[in-house]
């Protein structure tokens, strides 16, 4: 029978503990330069294939805007006004754009909200919105009175092999849509609010505000499978925020000095080659992170002091052994 050498058991214990590494990491920060008074913060935000990020303006916004961006050289390439009540959702299929109208948010009524094509032109000259919407979202009653909703308060979007996803704040659940129709194919209860949502080959990435979380979540099993935790990237001194800024996180915008955040809430999120891209409320910046390949769980710390001590018997038995 072979020995089993210390100096292995001790490689295998710094191996284990080196490898408990986090998620994701806070890579890079862009802000872009330009921007009208009317534009107080981002909102959805979705990549077409060429590259090109497209983002809409925040809830309530004057200006109802579709933003055409070079992500890499911090730069508006468009800006397309809109007449959309409170365009909000924004996914793409990758050439075309899926826009969520949350009218309830924007002007307090219950009514059915609805979802608009927006067809490019060209990143530098924007794209025009399509005069009705390709499916409502629910059967509007008048003023809200016996309004049939089929997303209560649609505030994120994505699209995933061939559906759009939207998230329901009110409701905390998610949809899926089939966009050539605008029938619910499924639902899934998530169980939080969801704000943002994304889609990475195989998942959805979901902003959840109830705890200030990034959720990577399967549809096939209807599961979360893996989370980020905002807090852990923006906050505190270790944070990766702090070490690329120098400083604590805020917003970059007030609004009017009144509920200014200082945790950030996942609004916008977009996902391309490994990397989550995310807005947030009352902040005119695209935040990327990057995902980390496998992301493996940090363990409970009696975990790690049982696994030292069990191999610390086992080094101490063999040593006994060889005497």
């Amino acid at each position: 029978m072979k020995k089993i050498s210390v100096g292995l058991i001790v490689y295998v214990t710094i191996f284990a503990l080196s490898s408990l590494t986090n998620a994701a990491t806070l890579s890079a920060i862009y802000k872009f330069e330009g921007l009208n008074s009317a534009t107080t913060s981002f909102e959805g935000l979705d990549f077409t294939n060429d590259g090109t990020l497209w983002i809409t303006s925040a809830p309530n916004s004057a200006a109802k805007s579709v933003f055409a961006v070079d992500l890499a050289n911090e730069k508006i390439l468009s800006n397309t006004q809109t007449s959309l009540f409170n365009p909000v959702a924004l996914a793409s299929d990758g050439t075309q754009l899926f826009i969520g109208n949350n009218y309830k948010a924007g002007y307090g009524f219950d009514l059915a909200d609805k979802v608009y094509a927006g067809s490019i032109i060209s990143p530098e000259e924007g794209i025009t919105v399509s005069a009705s919407p390709i499916f409502t979202l629910g059967v509007a009653g008048f003023l809200g009175i016996d309004a049939k909703k089929t997303c209560m308060e649609p505030e994120g979007a994505a699209y995933l092999n061939e559906y759009i996803y939207f998230s329901c704040q009110d409701s905390k659940e998610v949809i899926k849509v089939n966009p050539a129709t605008g029938a619910v194919v499924e639902r899934y209860n998530i169980g939080v609010t969801v704000l943002g949502v994304g889609a990475t080959e195989d998942k959805l990435i979901l902003g959840d505000y109830t705890n200030h979380a990034l959720l990577l979540y399967d549809v096939s099993i209807g599961s979360v499978t893996d989370s980020i935790s905002l807090a852990s990237l923006f906050i505190g001194a270790e944070s990766d925020y702090e070490k690329l800024t120098g400083m604590a996180y805020r917003v970059d915008v007030e609004n009017a000095g009144k509920d200014i955040r200082s945790i950030p809430d996942p609004d916008g999120i977009a996902y391309r080659n490994g990397k989550i891209y995310m807005t947030f409320e009352h902040d005119l910046r695209v935040f990327e992170i990057s995902l980390n390949d496998p992301p493996v769980a940090t363990p409970e710390p009696g975990t790690v002091l049982l696994l030292g001590l069990g191999l610390m018997g086992l080094t101490a038995g063999l040593r006994k052994k060889r005497a």
